[in-house]
């Protein structure tokens, strides 16, 4: 109740009411996941969109991860200068795309249906988030580019892309906690497209979240107690794919790509939990994943 209040009092009447549309729309018609409100105000409110170290910090320390666990300089093959890097779900403001651009990337392209120009390109974005995140990247990695050369590029060279054409050479891909989301069959023809539009040797670093995001608010034992048949064919699209590491690992490699490694970064210890029957078909290794780091290349 208190969040509730805490809600109302600091919004709009015009939030407000676009907040409890969409639940209800969720709710009653059963058409799909609560789609993300990337609206200036919005934006502007949520501290983990706002903050100009997340992107950095995230970057850095995946990478500190993948050379802890392998043991092997694999971050060699990500340098962004002169790629034309491809984000699946940046997010509201091109996610890493503004850090490859400040790198060096040729291009940044992005697959984020929800993302409103109006909002990125917004003079109030520009001073509390776009000028902070510059002097944020010039302390950490040095380089002489302006802060008027940085806004040009991110005006210029960030673009939405389309699935349907096949001429972009793409050379790295991109996505933080996003492919979970996505419906097999989807996700399936996502991944193919994508190898379509890659240049030989194209990298790519996919981040995937395998919790419950919140999901009847369970946590993984919990969701492992239900029959995932029944979930799965219920009216309702789920904020959740329910796939497990070996299917993402088997749709990257009928796309097409080398699957060089799949790091797991944070596992869940279960004690006394019940499963239900239809999860036997995952390994120990596949329940217990929580946070995984697909790495490899075309």
């Amino acid at each position: 109740m208190k969040r509730i209040l805490r809600i109302l009092w600091n919004r709009s009447p015009q939030e407000v009411f676009r907040k409890i549309t969409r639940k209800f729309r969720y709710l009653f018609k059963g058409n799909g996941s609560i789609p993300d409100d990337y609206s200036l105000n919005v934006v502007l409110r949520d501290k983990k969109h706002m903050n100009k170290n997340v992107l950095i910090d995230r970057w850095e320390r995946y990478w500190r991860v993948a050379h802890n666990i392998v043991k092997d300089d694999i971050r060699k093959n990500y340098s962004f200068k002169g790629k034309r890097v491809l984000e699946l779900g940046c997010g509201p403001l091109y996610g890493w795309g503004p850090m490859a651009l400040y790198l060096g990337a040729e291009e940044f392209y992005y697959l984020e249906p929800a993302l409103i120009k109006e909002t990125v390109y917004s003079e109030i974005i520009k001073e509390r988030y776009f000028k902070p995140l510059f002097f944020e990247l010039k302390a950490y990695y040095g380089g002489s580019i302006t802060l008027e050369d940085y806004f040009d590029r991110i005006k210029s060279k960030c673009f939405s892309i389309d699935l349907e054409k096949n001429n972009l050479p793409i050379d790295m891909i991109l996505s933080n906690s996003v492919l979970e989301h996505i419906p097999e069959k989807k996700l399936t023809v996502l991944m193919n497209k994508v190898f379509s539009m890659c240049s030989s040797g194209a990298n790519f670093m996919h981040i995937v979240d395998f919790d419950t995001h919140g999901f009847l608010e369970l946590d993984l034992s919990g969701l492992y107690s239900l029959d995932n048949k029944i979930i799965a064919n219920s009216n309702k699209q789920l904020p959740i794919n329910l796939l497990r590491k070996s299917n993402i690992e088997e749709i990257l490699i009928s796309s097409g790509f080398n699957l060089n490694h799949s790091i797991i970064y944070r596992n869940e210890d279960f004690k006394d939990a019940n499963f239900d029957s239809s999860w036997e078909k995952y390994s120990d290794e596949d329940l217990k994943a929580k946070t995984v780091f697909f790495i490899g290349n075309k």
